[in-house]
């Protein structure tokens, strides 16, 4: 399962999220308290290598093109995040254009799996996140968990990797993991004092290992 970090505001994040060993380290480049602009990324990113296996995610809510490929080339983003009302067309646009890996965000809500049929024959994956009248996400708050499986069958139909986001800490992720995403992604989980926090990406990966390792040896006995 795949780690995405995001929210990513200053080289103390960078660091902390590097050394985690986090998949994928997501910048907001949209309207939001943890917004970014692409030259501080690009300075972070000199300062704190990133690992072999790791990836940027440059987050935007109904960006321009212009906008989306100046980021992309100037912070030498790997993914763009489509977390708006972006179109089909839109996001093959910005994958033409920039020569990135598209992700659509799909919200979750009546319509959610046709969205996600919409936006398959473009998109390298789908992250399914919560959604407010105020906030396009980011809202620190978990939807109905009860529904990610349709979510992962719908997007394994469409060959397409389902992440999840919204809510997401320490304290429930053993829930979320025994439905088995594709990845997570999270923000104000791993955060404290506007922050990305050392001890709660911590315990939060303790938390997961606890999990996998719980799992692995009730599959051990029932093989004996």
């Amino acid at each position: 399962m795949k780690i995405k970090f995001c929210g990513n505001r200053s080289l103390h994040d960078v660091k902390l999220t590097i050394k985690s060993d986090a998949d994928f380290l997501g910048f907001v480049f949209a309207r939001s308290k943890r917004r970014v602009l692409p030259e501080d990324v690009k300075q972070w990113l000199n300062e704190a290598a990133l690992k072999p296996h790791q990836k940027t995610v440059g987050v935007f809510v109904n960006a321009t093109l212009e906008e989306i490929a100046r980021a992309v080339k100037t912070a030498s983003l790997d993914v763009v995040q489509l977390h708006g009302s972006e179109t089909p067309d839109f996001c093959t646009q910005v994958k033409e254009t920039c020569r990135v890996g598209v992700w659509k965000v799909i919200h979750h809500q009546a319509d959610a799996i046709g969205q996600m049929e919409k936006y398959a024959h473009i998109v390298d994956a789908f992250l399914i996140d919560n959604k407010s009248k105020s906030q396009w996400g980011g809202t620190g708050t978990a939807f109905d968990w009860s529904f990610v499986p349709h979510y992962l069958k719908k997007a394994h139909e469409l060959k397409k990797s389902c992440f999840i986001a919204g809510g997401i800490n320490a304290s429930n992720i053993h829930e979320l993991l025994k439905f088995k995403p594709d990845g997570i992604d999270l923000a104000s989980g791993i955060e404290a004092n506007e922050q990305k926090d050392e001890m709660k990406i911590s315990e939060l990966l303790n938390r997961m290992k606890q999990f996998s390792d719980r799992k692995s040896t009730r599959l051990n006995s029932s093989h004996r």
